[in-house]
């Protein structure tokens, strides 16, 4: 083993001594710190003068600018600032400096790892295997098509900041990949263009969305192909970032189908990072190899080019604009840039409108250290290559001592980067026709990667079930894009109603149970697949194992990380019951070698009213956590954590892994707020737990004739959709809505109601719905992109009715429409679910607890097939 890299972080000043253990979460300290960085934003953001404090290093002498920093770091919304939120200020006021320490990972420890390949072996065997007997087929399209500039490959090279998109399906249609018969198809290309669409005035950026929705309609009436799997094996290839909303209007689509992009952003809604790939913003050069990439004759530090764009460029500005060693040129990209990127150790790529930029590439191209500004960028081909070999990544805040970095990093160092950097060379190129190893194939790699794991879940699930993300909201015709806010979503309702209901003057139940109408109660069954899940739970059961990371009973925040020595109550007693049942399972293994899975079992709830952490030190206390077991165990730097999982019902979950983003994209996140539309849950990665009020007793006469209420529904009005629902059914008597709580226990409401409302409130998950059920109520959702708990196992349309926020004008009409026997097998289904969501201690089999470990058996299935053929997780 080598010395230790000279940049890398002293994290031997962070480990959890048991003596430093108290003082590392010492409130105090927090209390300083977060006070401080309050103080500082508010006094440098509201001074008429702004003067930054002094920082007492020579190192330090251009980051005089912070309040533009801290700026960038305060929350506005989920897409371009509140994704800047991810780490607290590391200003260190008693030192008076900005430690250099998450550099090159998490936790800034710089590995000695010089392989530009995570696995070379595995990545050629893959490679050589995709080679032979991958075959993409293409949605055929003729020339004489209206749209054939949108749909047909173009017959020139492409230039400019989107030529990837346009490249990719140009080389595709020359490529060996492509076959004719659709029955021995492994992906499915749906050829649109977006950069066409947008420059077509018959589309238009505002017709993009109507243009894929119908071209998806129309593949889906035309082919069996879509319907097979919901698109889940089916692809499109886009650089341009209005494909962000691309997919607005079909849902199905955006959750399903894999988009090869350029704009891969965590903290972009439509961006899944485990299902999606991301590809690199390629601006083709002439020529191809410029001469001297190794020369010694670099001999400017650093180099940046582009237009003032964002906060993260304006503080490089404020920063470094008149530094004589870092070169920053604040104007377009010019041609003669070539010689600044020849004549430079590192080329900064730094983020602007998208974390993306052509820059990257270019940056490889010339043989140029790429420097990496783009905070929360899911890299291309990052499942095959190992960035940390070929590149420097900086976060935004380590932009004031962004020269102090670069200086430290040593000849031998960099050597070794710019060694590497001229390795991966070969694929940031396009060439035409393809030639093995370059942009194309590479991209083709990581499609052959994610289809890998969709047949690792076809395995699991059976064709009648699998991929079923998004099965729950009808297709109406007024659905526009909305941003990802908790009151966006729910401005549907106001919306005037132009669906076919309306033009009829009349509602079908039809379209409540599927995303196309038409699917209607034809399917009895409780599960999907009944014989495949009982024969997968029994399999299950024998053999599944859980390591929990230990902790003693004198541990200062046992409270935290051990079970509960009572039964929990409440709203968010899930994740209390989980831990408490699990640690009395047979799951549990003091053996990690043997493990499936590693349970973190710290608790949100707990946390939360702990006066040492409270809710402000929650996300410090997880880092700090996981910086704790990775450097102690193993285990989560074999994964990135892809093996871990955490259990949350508390709706402060969503932002718990904020300052890790490595576990929030890799573990997987059990959690009862499962919106779609929470930038923190991706669907084929995490679980969606049911948020259980736990009942003492059965209640008796479930199925009696005395349900003559039609709905019920109780809750405080705190959304606009509880607030649509006041509005309509205040006084009526058919459908009871209190809107306030109850005196004493609603039990009786429910036990004389047919139907019992689950009503989106501050999030789209209540315990309303556990409650129906053991009530024998059938549940009417009304929570617009609910990832419905166990729905890979049970299917929600057999017992219960899902409407979406526009109708709830004509709620009663669509409950009334719902015939005697119709209800009865609805309600007769409810009876038979009521099982799956009861918590005991000790567990008992097919109740919460099982079901939950049910869905954690089926991802550990699928991460250990995308492991085995990529050797990571994203």
């Amino acid at each position: 083993m080598g010395k230790p890299s000279s940049f890398s972080y002293p994290i031997s000043e962070l480990r959890f001594s048991t003596a430093s253990r108290k003082l590392f979460f010492l409130p105090l300290s927090l209390a300083i710190s977060t006070f401080f960085v309050i103080f500082l934003y508010i006094y440098c953001t509201n001074s008429s003068t702004v003067t930054s404090p002094p920082l007492e290093s020579n190192h330090y002498q251009q980051s005089q600018p912070l309040s533009s920093l801290l700026k960038q770091l305060i929350p506005s919304s989920l897409g371009n600032a509140a994704e800047e939120l991810f780490y607290s200020s590391r200003y260190d006021p008693q030192r008076k400096q900005w430690p250099t320490g998450s550099l090159f990972g998490l936790y800034g420890n710089y590995v000695n790892n010089t392989e530009v390949y995570r696995d070379k072996d595995l990545f050629l065997e893959d490679y050589k295997e995709m080679n032979r007997s991958l075959k993409i087929y293409i949605y055929p399209h003729s020339r004489d098509d209206p749209f054939a500039n949108v749909l047909l490959a173009v017959d020139y090279d492409p230039k400019g900041n989107y030529a990837s998109e346009l490249y990719f399906k140009k080389v595709l249609w020359k490529s060996h990949f492509i076959t004719k018969d659709p029955n021995e198809a492994d992906l499915f290309f749906m050829p649109f263009s977006m950069v066409e669409m947008r420059l077509d005035p018959r589309i238009g950026p505002e017709g993009t969305q109507d243009f894929i929705k119908g071209y998806i309609l129309d593949i889906s009436h035309k082919y069996p192909y879509w319907n097979r799997t919901k698109g889940a094996d089916h692809f499109y290839v886009a650089c341009h970032p209005i494909e962000q909303h691309a997919m607005d209007k079909i849902f199905e689509a955006k959750f399903n189908v894999i988009q090869v992009v350029c704009s891969s952003s965590y903290f972009v809604a439509g961006y899944i990072p485990h299902k999606d790939a991301s590809i690199p913003q390629i601006w083709p050069r002439v020529p191809t190899d410029p001469p001297n990439l190794a020369s010694s004759k670099r001999k400017q530090l650093a180099f940046f080019a582009g237009t003032v764009n964002s906060y993260v460029r304006v503080a490089l500005l404020q920063a470094w604009g008149n530094d004589t060693d870092i070169l920053a040129h604040f104007r377009p990209v010019r041609t003669s840039d070539a010689d600044h990127l020849l004549g430079s150790k590192f080329c900064l790529n730094v983020k602007g409108f998208e974390v993306n930029s052509a820059r990257l590439a270019d940056a490889i191209h010339y043989g140029c250290v790429p420097v990496i500004l783009a905070n929360h960028y899911d890299l291309p081909f990052a499942d095959i290559l190992n960035w940390e070999s070929f590149s420097v990544v900086v976060h935004y805040m380590d932009i004031p001592v962004l020269k102090n970095i670069l200086q430290r990093i040593s000849l031998e160092e960099y050597s070794m980067l710019q060694s590497n950097t001229l390795k991966v060379r070969r694929h940031f190129q396009w060439n035409d026709p393809p030639v093995d190893y370059d942009a194309f194939y590479m991209t083709i790699d990581r499609n052959n990667t994610k289809n890998l794991t969709f047949q690792a879940i076809d395995l699991l699930l059976t064709e009648s079930f699998k991929f079923q993300i998004f099965p729950f909201q009808p297709d109406h015709e007024e659905m526009i894009p909305f941003s990802i806010d908790n009151t966006a979503e729910d401005l549907y309702f106001d919306l005037p109603r132009t669906s076919s209901y309306a033009k009829q003057n009349q509602w079908s139940i039809g379209d409540l149970f599927g995303l196309f109408s038409g699917e209607t109660m034809n399917n009895t069954e409780i599960y999907h697949d009944p014989d495949m899940f009982l024969q997968d739970y029994k399999l299950m059961n024998d053999s599944f194992k859980i390591f929990v990371y230990p902790h003693k009973a004198d541990d200062p925040f046992a409270n935290v990380l051990l079970p509960v020595d009572f039964d929990p109550q409440g709203h968010y007693a899930s994740e209390l019951y989980f831990k408490k049942s699990l640690f009395k399972s047979h799951f549990i293994t003091k053996d990690p070698n043997e493990a499936d899975l590693f349970y973190m079992p710290f608790s949100i709830v707990e946390m939360r009213h702990d006066p040492r952490i409270g809710p402000e030190g929650i996300q410090d206390f997880i880092r700090d956590y996981i910086f704790n077991i990775s450097h102690t165990y193993p285990y989560w730097n074999r994964t990135g954590g892809a093996d871990h999982f955490y259990v949350a019902c508390h709706s402060i979950s969503r932002i718990a892994m904020d300052k890790v983003a490595e576990a929030k994209q890799n573990s997987i996140q059990v959690v009862c707020s499962s919106t779609y539309f929470a930038a923190s849950y991706f669907p084929h990665k995490d679980v969606a737990m049911p948020q259980i009020w736990p009942k003492e007793k059965d209640p008796k006469k479930l199925t009696s004739s005395k349900r003559k209420q039609l709905a019920f529904f109780a809750g405080q009005v705190n959304s606009p959709v509880r607030a649509a629902l006041l509005k309509y059914l205040r006084n009526d008597t058919d459908i009871y809505v209190h809107f306030g709580r109850f005196e004493k226990d609603d039990g009786e409401q429910q036990l004389h109601s047919k139907f019992c409302l689950h009503v989106k409130g501050f999030e789209v998950n209540t315990a309303r719905i556990t409650d129906a059920l053991h009530y024998g109520c059938v549940p009417v959702i009304l929570a617009n992109h609910y990832d419905l708990p166990f729905a890979d196992i049970i299917n929600w349309r057999s017992f219960s009715v899902v409407v979406h926020y526009l109708d709830i004008p004509v709620l009663k009409k669509i409950l009334q429409g719902i015939s005697f026997e119709e209800y009865s097998w609805l309600q007769s289904n409810a009876l038979k679910v009521r099982k799956h969501f009861k918590w005991n201690v000790p567990p008992v089999d097919y109740d919460a607890f099982y079901m939950a470990m049910y869905q954690l058996w089926l991802r550990r299935s699928s991460i250990r097939v995308r492991l085995s053929s990529s050797k990571e997780l994203i």
